[in-house]
């Protein structure tokens, strides 16, 4: 009875074991079919170029403007900077209105990270202008394991802001407090200007793209593993920055960062080449657009429908 017993518990483990394994090849079996229909799409080099401008420190975030204050640029400078990267983001979007409608989605696109292209060489040009820190040799020759590890711990920490600190600016020389600040206001000028292509064209055409060339019953499947690919090259340049976190090595994050954007442009232009003879992206008008939409054909059919039954009760 005892060897009974135990022989049915080791089939037991065994049929869990089993049940368990099967379980882990069909997550997995989903999880590749997922990305199989991710990437079988026509439109996959233009979602993931898209994906792949996620890469970079060039915006306005918490580390840019870190950076600028790092250089000697005030609050006030900072906060003029980032409205002038709004009000490009604004220009983009009524440009993208009007480049759509006249010579479609997929030549905007094309303008949108072609004119987000040359800014960010401006962005490049900066880490050899007078006052750019940009010295990784010599930061990498005085790096130790407890240096970095200090710096790391040192990111989290929170410090209280001077509030009786002044940055004084001398515009006539370029300095504040003595220091150049003509690098960091070329880098900060290119990532303004390049939100016009970036931000508000370049991402709104492939998106468009992506919304008309993508089956419906596949979109839900697709827009999550594209939103999934942007969130993992976001946390790339995070996880960068952790890694080389001192000013002297943030040229290299540009550099890294231009090279992705770069990438990205190239994808997009594979997707040109890809569809040329596809019909998306040539001029259209508003109302054949409207027309072709599911719900105007719905409408012309009970149209046509209470138009039938009319003349069968005429008859």
């Amino acid at each position: 009875l005892c060897n009974v017993n135990v022989n049915a518990g080791g089939d037991d483990g065994r049929e869990s074991r089993g049940s368990s394994q099967q379980s882990d090849r069909r997550y997995w079996s989903r999880l590749l079919n997922v990305f199989i229909v991710y990437w079988s799409q026509t439109i996959f080099a233009a979602a993931f170029g898209l994906a792949l401008l996620y890469m970079t420190v060039l915006g306005f975030d918490g580390i840019a403007i870190g950076y600028g204050k790092s250089q000697g640029l005030s609050a006030t400078w900072l906060g003029i900077l980032r409205s002038i990267g709004s009000a490009c983001g604004i220009a983009g979007v009524l440009t993208y209105t009007t480049l759509e409608t006249n010579i479609g989605v997929r030549r905007t696109g094309l303008i949108g990270l072609l004119t987000q292209q040359f800014p960010l060489y401006v962005c490049i040009a900066s880490i050899w202008l007078p006052g750019s820190p940009f010295d990784p040799f010599n930061y990498f020759e005085e790096l130790t394991l407890p240096m970095w590890w200090k710096q790391f711990k040192d990111a989290f920490r929170f410090t209280p802001t001077n509030r009786t600190e002044t940055v004084t600016i001398d515009w006539s020389t370029w300095t504040s407090n003595g220091h150049s600040i003509i690098s960091v206001f070329a880098l900060l000028m290119g990532i303004a200007f390049a939100r016009f292509g970036r931000l508000y064209m370049a991402d709104l055409s492939i998106t468009q793209i992506m919304q008309e060339m993508v089956p419906e019953r596949q979109r839900g499947t697709v827009f999550g593993v594209q939103d999934s690919a942007c969130q993992f090259f976001s946390v790339l340049k995070d996880l960068m920055v952790i890694i080389l976190p001192d000013p002297r090595t943030f040229g290299v994050l540009i550099i890294v960062s231009v090279l992705f954007v770069i990438f990205g442009f190239i994808f997009y232009i594979c997707y040109l080449i890809k569809t040329r003879h596809h019909s998306t992206g040539y001029k259209r008008s508003s109302n054949a657009i409207v027309e072709s939409s599911p719900l105007m054909q719905s409408g012309k059919d009970d149209e046509i429908s209470a138009e039938q039954r009319e003349n069968k009760t005429n008859t």
